[in-house]
Order: structure tokens, then sequence, then C-alpha cells
């Protein structure tokens, strides 16, 4: 049907293909039919307003920015509504309008980024195409609803005043960049397309994956869910990166072009071996180097769809965006000199910009050109059914595609990341009940919270995670919440927050915060509305009324006396009264024949009434309570409605209203109060349970929808035992129960990602034995290319090492040892080139072995060392983005202190610098540190390397040995210094045991080291002593220089007089 639709010459034709489809299955699935039809006929619907649309002529119209301009007329009419990207064009556009309607029509003001996030930039028409989709209703009373009709108030007069045909001209308010609308209007319902189009067969991919294969199933699963909801924090930030450090670097996109020898060889070599895979390579990149090239005709034509499907040309979707973000085009100007200069000046930025992305582009375009070409020879060669599919799946294998909704799995989750938790007290609500850690299982359908519509949803369960947890806990605790969790677990939680732009207004905003960071501003949801739809055979309204009266006022009598189980006839009790006629209508509507019994309590004001149900009419109620209990799979028959009718059944029966007006259900513990609760709960209903009496419990039903933590704090207790989180498809939520208080939470894992390793993983544990071999290539080419130091890990396992030597007293340095074991071993030129890779060898000019290596993944591991300090560590830990924000301040400094040139030389783009840099070189003969010390002599050609980004060979030699000589030295002086101050502790507090301890430490070190013999000096030591004889202002002051110490003493002494 999908291959049908698809390929039906118009809307019109598919329409009526899935009209037909649509009302066969209503045919076949009666229970379903109101459902099925009422889809196809929104088909159709949709269909005609295509045609409709067709027949008029059809533009897109659309509104970019957040400052608005409104203009209402004195009637009430709204007569232009616009939005800008700069407030300075709101201003100018305000001032045109005032000119024509006055200052009291024209009122400015700015789009709210949080209300209006799902709308902004969208077209109307889009909205109302695909509005239905969202889950959007033009008459709904939800806030999601309401902010959709505020959106299409807003548009409504323009459109409703214009005739809808694209040459039509002027119309008030609208973006008339029209590139910018087609891009946005093409981009924004291909994204809506697509998804309507494929989530489904996601789902169906990830199901159909056998139970066998467990991992790759887990692997799936969560590759879907991150698909269906990316993530992406601070994309602003990241792009200004990569214009930081990756753009406009030719150094970055010659690294970048070394990806099919270093990930598509090994990979490639799966499917023919090595020295195929090599040759394939080495054919394809020497066609894409001959001008004019003609490709065999199959290959042309693959090709050519692999363009066009983004599959070797990615950045197209890119270009497209950032036409729809109006950063893609050029801008005319206003006329004034003004306007021109500013024109000019956005377009000198616009193509700077493109230029400064393009080398990096272009070299991407070459590697996916490359592999797919290499890959798409391999398949016909090996006579794949679809060498094009396999070439395809070579270039997003291999490649690493790099979209948000395609990130690697450890681009999506810490290898040993912390699993954020509950304890094992909390249960969780699945179409099977409340149920425990130890009860729910991988596959269960779990209550969830929908955050885009605020719904809930039965979701399944991925994986439930457990472990043992010893250390603190956040419990929150009142009567209204019972939460008791790790303090990084992610809550959801409406947080009250100020409007932008208002200054006494505030709203409440969903969001996800960690356990620990909860204020008084936070609400925790607590019930939402559900969308449940009954699965299984329908129940009659009238029976599940009579269902409600039996598990409360009814049973089963037993057959025969002595007989130990019930199947008799079915009795109700009831005080005569409201609640009496009630059961005789249910009985009557449910189709029941009964006998009434009535007698009188002694100490009773009524008549009680036994309703006696013969036992031939109540076979059908014995099947569906055999215990005489209420069941969630019961429960999961009933529509909402009959599950509304049902609690108002039990509520009248075993309920009543306390004296603050709070409906109460009284019940003993079990499964009919455990799926009370759980009816509340698909029926949106808060309640919280409490003791009633000695044995009962009292369900108090709430009006509330969330419960706000201004009185209850979460208070950090200590915690030894068992800690679980279930991991939820799509959603990432579960509606939780703790001591018989309901809220709903989070769950997902912390991130970081890396892609190459993730490939490793999957040809090692996936590739069979061609895999293995191809991990163990792609190891081997990687050493070949950064060195033994380039393996994965190595330099952080160096880090480790180098730390442990120093806690045991040894001033070790494990690189230095290797290099030395390496030369000890084999001649010199084999040694270096085992050591750094290709620029260990002979007469190599540049090294590469840093850019190329994967040896530093971990961040901060130098951390592990004892420095005197340790700032670029912890700048390591922060990535590019610290050195960015460390860079701007010392920028900002040297331009504060009048040294411009410097000051903008330090905030530049990597690029910038480096072609400084490599000037410098040139001009002086010498490579020169961050000081302007020399370094060493360099000549032309390693002064022209360097303005393009790569390192000498030399400079990087002679760096490298400076800093394994530089640490050595840091903490010989460290450990001296360390030891001295012992030895001067000892003298000063009279302590000779303190003054062993330091010669004994010098001893120590001395037979450790012995290459690096320590000498301590006793006039150093007593100089220190005599140093902490003083009181803290004289050593100020003798420290301080000659011109200053003076002065300084006068100070203290007139502080000490005045204290006096």
């Amino acid at each position: 049907m999908r291959t049908m639709v698809m390929d039906a010459p118009d809307a019109q034709t598919a329409a009526v293909l899935l009209r037909d489809h649509l009302a066969q299955l209503a045919s076949d699935q009666p229970d379903r039919s109101t459902l099925l039809m009422n889809t196809a006929n929104g088909i159709i619907d949709r269909a005609d307003k295509v045609r409709d649309l067709q027949a008029r002529g059809y533009a897109p119209l659309s509104r970019f920015g957040r400052y608005t301009v409104d203009v209402v007329d004195a009637k009430g009419e709204r007569q232009y509504f616009g939005l800008f990207e700069t407030a300075r064009e709101a201003n100018t556009m305000a001032a045109s309008m005032r000119s024509e309607f006055g200052d009291a029509a024209v009122s400015q003001g700015t789009l709210s980024e949080e209300a209006f996030k799902m709308f902004a930039g969208v077209t109307p028409e889009t909205l109302e195409l695909f509005g239905n989709a969202l889950g959007l209703d033009a008459t709904g009373d939800r806030a999601q609803d309401q902010a959709f009709q505020e959106y299409l108030k807003l548009t409504k007069t323009n459109r409703s005043a214009m005739r809808r045909l694209i040459h039509r001209k002027g119309i008030a308010g609208f973006s008339e960049d029209v590139g910018r609308v087609l891009a946005s209007f093409i981009y924004s319902n291909s994204r809506q397309t697509a998804a309507g189009l494929n989530m489904g067969d996601l789902g169906e991919a990830v199901n159909g994956i056998p139970k066998e294969q467990g991992e790759l199933k887990d692997v799936a699963v969560r590759l879907a869910e991150y698909v269906k909801n990316p993530q992406e924090e601070a994309q602003a930030v990241r792009g200004l990166l990569f214009a930081q450090y990756l753009g406009g670097s030719i150094a970055s996109a010659f690294v970048n072009m070394t990806q099919p020898a270093a990930v598509t060889f090994p990979w490639l070599s799966q499917y023919g071996g090595a020295r195929k895979a090599a040759a394939a390579l080495g054919t394809a990149a020497k066609n894409m180097a001959t001008r004019g090239f003609q490709y065999e005709p199959d290959l042309a034509k693959a090709l050519k769809t692999a363009e066009e499907e983004g599959v070797v040309s990615p950045q197209e979707v890119h270009q497209l965006m950032a036409q729809a973000r109006g950063s893609g085009s050029l801008r005319a100007g206003d006329g004034t000199r003004l306007g021109e200069a500013r024109a000019a000046g956005q377009n000198a930025l616009a193509r700077l910009s493109l230029a400064w992305g393009k080398v990096f582009g272009a070299a991407e375009q070459v590697n996916r050109r490359i592999t797919f070409i290499a890959a798409y020879r391999v398949a016909r060669d090996r006579g794949e059914a679809d060498p094009a599919a396999f070439a395809s799946r070579a270039v997003k294998e291999t490649q690493f595609v790099y979209s948000k909704a395609s990130k690697m799995q450890w681009g999506r989750g810490a290898v040993g990341g912390t699993m954020m938790c509950v304890d094992d007290t909390t249960e969780a609500l699945t179409t099977n009940g409340w149920k425990t850690v130890d009860e729910l299982r991988e596959g269960d359908l779990i209550a969830s919270f929908d955050m885009s519509e605020e719904k809930l949803v039965w979701k399944k369960v991925q994986m439930v995670f457990q472990k043992k947890k010893k250390g603190e806990m956040i419990h929150v605790k009142d009567r209204n919440l019972d939460m008791f969790m790790t303090p990084d677990h992610r809550v959801v939680t409406y947080r009250e927050e100020r409007i932008p732009g208002q200054r006494t207004k505030f709203h409440r905003r969903l969001q996800i915060q960690e356990a620990q960071n909860l204020t008084s501003k936070d609400c925790i949801p607590v019930a939402a509305p559900f969308h449940h739809e009954p699965v299984g055979d329908p129940l009659p309204d009238a029976l599940v009324r009579v269902i409600g009266w039996v598990v409360t006022e009814g049973y089963f009598v037993k057959k025969n006396r002595g007989r130990q189980e019930w199947g008799g006839h079915l009795r109700i009790g009831q005080n005569e009264g409201p609640k009496a006629d009630r059961i005789r209508e249910d009985l009557k509507a449910a189709g029941l024949p009964w006998v009434e019994h009535k007698w009188r309590y002694e100490a009773g004001n009524a008549e009680h009434i036994y309703f006696n149900i013969k036992k031939s009419a109540c076979s059908e109620l014995r099947k569906l309570l055999p215990e005489k209990v209420l069941t969630p799979s019961l429960l999961m028959r009933m529509t909402t409605a009959q599950i509304r009718d049902l609690v108002r059944v039990m509520l009248v029966a075993d309920g009543h209203t306390d004296p603050r007006g709070k409906q109460c259900f009284i019940q003993n513990p079990g499964t009919t109060l455990d799926s009370f609760q759980m009816a509340l709960t698909m029926l949106g209903i808060a309640f919280s349970v409490h003791q009633h009496g000695a044995a009962a419990r009292k369900v108090v039903l709430k009006d509330a929808k969330w419960y706000t933590l201004s009185r209850t704090r979460g208070q950090r207790v200590p915690f030894e035992g068992r800690v679980w989180c279930p991991i939820v498809a799509d959603t990432h939520t579960w509606v939780a129960r703790r001591g018989g208080r309901v809220f709903i939470t989070h769950n997902t894992f912390k991130t970081y990602s890396i892609a190459y390793l993730e490939l490793l993983h999957r040809m090692y544990t996936q590739g069979g034995p061609e895999g293995k071999r191809a991990a163990l290539l792609a190891l081997g080419t990687l050493m070949m290319m950064g060195g033994s130091g380039g393996l994965p890990f190595a330099e952080d396992i160096e880090d480790a090492v180098d730390g442990l030597a120093q806690l045991l007293g040894y001033n070790f340095s494990a690189k230095k040892a290797r290099q030395e074991a390496l030369e000890a071993m084999l001649p010199k030129g084999i040694a270096d080139f085992l050591d750094k890779g290709v620029s260990g060898l002979p007469g190599a000019p540049l090294d590469v072995s840093g850019r190329l290596g994967m040896g530093n993944l971990i961040p901060g591991t130098g951390l592990l060392q004892q420095k005197t300090n340790h700032t670029r560590d912890v700048l390591e830990i922060a990535g590019p983005a610290g050195d960015f924000a460390s860079r701007i301040f010392s920028g900002a400094l040297n331009v504060a202190k009048g040294n411009l040139g410097a000051g903008a030389l330090e905030i530049a783009p990597t690029a910038v610098r480096n072609a400084a840099k490599g000037v410098d070189m040139a001009a002086t003969g010498m490579y020169r540190d961050a000081k302007g010390y020399k370094v060493l002599d360099t000549n032309t050609l390693e002064a022209a390397l360097k303005s393009i980004g790569f390192q000498p060979n030399s400079v990087a030699t002679i760096q490298e040995a400076n800093g394994i000589n530089q640490g050595a030295k840091a903490f010989y002086n460290l450990r001296a210094q360390e030891i001295r101050a012992t030895w001067a502790q000892g003298i000063f507090e009279g302590d000779q045991q303190k003054v062993q301890e330091a010669r004994d430490q010098v001893a120590a070190w001395n037979r450790k080291n012995p290459e690096q013999p320590m000498l301590v000096r006793i006039p150093d030591v007593m100089r220190r002593v005599r140093e902490m004889r003083k009181s803290k202002d004289e050593r100020i002051a003798d420290t301080a220089p000659r011109a200053m110490r003076a002065q300084m003493r006068e100070d203290v002494a007139r502080a000490r007089a005045s204290d006096s």
C-alpha cells in the first residue's frame, strides 16, 4: 500500500487508495470502524484542500523574527502584524505605521520564545494542514490549543484579505523574502512528512529484531528513541566553536580527508579483503582527481541519486536550513547610505561565512564520494542485488552521519554512565497494575507522560536498570508527595518563571530538573489526561456499573454449605434508599434478573436489601471477577467513560465526603484498592492514600494536577540499598507511586561522543571473523597514522600511570619510557615510526600524529598528576568552549591595556592565529612561544606549513621534549618544596619527628630517583623557619618591592595603633 500511495500521480489518487484501504480495515475490525472511517474521511478532506489550493494558486506565507509590530485601527480590526529579526527593523516599521495610523494604533513587543516556540517561522497553512496530526485542536480548551488559536488569530485577517494568488503583492506583515519563505516552507513540511512516513517503519524494525538478539535490540531501541526525540543543547555555541577551531583551516580539511583511509578502508576490507578495498579506494580517488571522468552508467546514475538524497552531499540540506533562517542569502539595501552600507557589510559577512566553512565541507564531500564510488564497485563485483544501497550504507557507517537524530550510541550515553534512580519501594504503573522493580519486565507497557502533549500514554519498557547504592538520596515527603531518589535523578516539574518582558507576571513552564536542584518554585505533576484505548473484548456500560457494585458491596455465595469454592448465585447488599434504586437501575440495564430479600438490623434505621442474582444469570460476572476483585486487565478492557462510571459507582458504594469536601474511598489493601488507584490515574485524577483504622486504607481524591514544593524541601538522607529506573521508549518518563502517593518522573543517561570507537565495537562484535579482522586493521591503520601514542586512550593511560608513579614517589614519564624502550630495541627510524606514525618517518616536514591520533579521549586525566597549575586540565574538561572563554578574557584584558592587536589575535579563529604565526616565523626565522621567547630556529617551508595549520615536525619534537622535561622539573620542585616545608615545620614547632620524617623523604626520593638526586640545604630550611616566625604583615612587607615597604609598614603600624 505504501508503494502504491507513493507512486500515485497526484494527491487525490493517493487519498482514494488510502480511503479504500481504511474502509476494508473498518469492515474487518468492527470495534475500530468509527475511528478508521473518521481517518479515511479526514484524508479525503485533506486531498480536497490540496486540490483547492492548487486550483486557486498558492503561495506560502511566513513571518520571521521575535520583535513584533502590531497595528489595530479604531474599529478593532488588525491591519498589520509583523515580526522582525532586530529591534532596529521593528522600530523603523513602527515609525512608518505611526505616520499612517497614528500612535494609538501601533504597539510593539517581543514574541515569547517559550510559548510560541513551536509556531515561530511556521506558515499558517502548514499549521492548518498539520494541526490535527500535531494534536492541536482549533476549538479545544487546552493551553496548547489556545496558543494555536491565538497564532491563527494573528494571521487570519491578513490571509482572508488576499486571494492566495502567487502574483499578489503588498501583503501587510508577511515576509517578502521569497527565497527564505519558500525554503522555510519546503524544509518544515518535508520534516513533518518524512516523520509521518518513516516513524511507523522505525518502530516495526525495532520490534522485528528477535528476542534472542537482545544486545542488538537494546542498541536499536536506544537509537530509535533518540531519532524520535533528538536533543541538542547550545547549538549556536557549537556553530561558533566550529568557526573558531575548524572553519577556514586547510590542515583540518586535510585531516578530514584521511577518513577514507582511516575508516572506510578497514570497514570495506570486510567485503573482499584489504587489498581489494585499498585498490577500490585508490581507483575512486584517482577518478575523482581526473577532470571530466566518465563513470560507468549504472554508477553515474546511482551517484546522482545519492546526491539528491543527501548521501554524498549532506551539506545541501544545511544550506536550505541556512536560507530558511535568513542567513543563506544576500540582502538589498533600503536606498539610504546607511542602509546600503549595512547591507554590504552583512553580505560580506555572509560570503565570508560561506567561504569559512567551504573548505571543510568540500573535504567532507570528497570523502563521501570516494567512499560511495569504491563501495559501489566492491558491491557490484560481489554480485550484491542493490550496490547503491550497499554504498549508501558504507557512507553512513564510515563517514559518521553527524545529525542530531543520528548520533552514535556513545554519543547518547556515557560508558559506565550513572543512571538516575529511585529506591526499590517505588512502584511503576503498567497495564498489569502497579509493579515493583522485581515485577517489571522489558516489553511491559508503562504509563508515561508525553511532555509535548502533556498527556499520559502507554509506552514500552526498554530496560529495567538497577544497582546497589551507598550514599545520599533526596527525600521529598509531605501529605501529597513521597519521592525518594538519587540527587541526579531527573524530575519532571512545572517551574515558576517570570514571563519575558513582564516584571510582575509569572507562568509555569514544563521542564526537567535534577532532584538536587529542586526549589520552592517547582511543581511536581501528579496527574494528567490519559490517552487510553480499550484492549480486548468490549464491555457493556451497564455491566461495568454492576461490576462496581459487586467489588464493593457484593459477593458470590458458596454452592453448598461446607463447600470451599465460590460459584453459586451473586448477592449485593445495600440499605433501602437512593443507592438501592441505582442498583436496581443498573441491574435492569445490564439485563440481570434478581430477587430482593429485605430485613432490618436491630440498630439500623433503614431496611437492608440483598439483591440475589441467579447463578445462571451471573456466570459472566464470575468469569470477570473470579475472586470478586477488580483487576488491571479488566480496566484495560474499558473505555475512559466506562472507567469514570466505575469510579463513580465505587465512590457511591464505599465512599464518603470528608469535612473538607474531599471525596474519599475506603477499602482494605489488595488488588481492588490498587486497581482503583490505577483507574484514578487513567482518569487524570490525583489522590493520596492514608491509613484508616486498624487495617483499611482511605483514598482521598484531589483536584490538583501538580503539587508545589513551597512547603516541602528535599532532604538529603543517607541510604544504602538498591535503586532502579525503567528506561521508557520515546517519552523517557513514567508514573511512579511511593507510600500511596503518585508522581510523574523522568529517566535518561548522561552523554558524550566517540563515533570511531562505536564503529570498532560494531565491526568486532557484529561483523563475524571478517569484522574482527577489520577492527584490528582499523587499529593498525590508526597506529600507522598517529603512532602508538595515537591508539585509543593511550595518552589517558599514560596520565594515569604517571599519576600513580608520583603517588609512589617516582618522577616518571610513561611517554618518555615508551620512546626510550622503542629506541633501545629498534633502529631510530623504525622506533620513531612506531611512536609517531607517518610523522616519525625520516624527513617528514610536519607532525600529524596529534591530529590523527585518538590517544586523548577522556578529558581532564592530567588532573591525576601532581602539578603546580592544573588550569590546562580544567579547560580540557570544559572542551573548546572552555578554551574559547579563556581566550575571550585574556583578549579583553589585552584590549583594556591598549594592546588592540594582541587582544584581537587572541580571540581570532584558529586559522587566523596560525596564519599570523606563520607570518611571524617567516619574518623572524624562529618559532616563539606565547611570551615571545625563542623556541628554535625555523625555515621558510616550516613557516608556510604553520600558516595553513600544520605544526612543523621540528617544533613538535622540541615542544614534546620540553613538555616532558617541564613536567619532571615541576614535580621535582614540588616535592622539594613539600619536604623543605615539613623540615621547617618540625624546627618551628620543635618536633624532631617531623624533621626526621623530612630526612627520610629525601632519602626515599634519592633511592627511587637516583638520576635526579635531591639535596636540601639547611640555609634554605632556616630561611623558611625565619619567615614562619614573622607575623603575616611582616612577611608581606619584607617580600614587597623596596619602594613599597616603608609605606606598607606605616599602614600596618597605623592599623595596630587604631585597634589598640
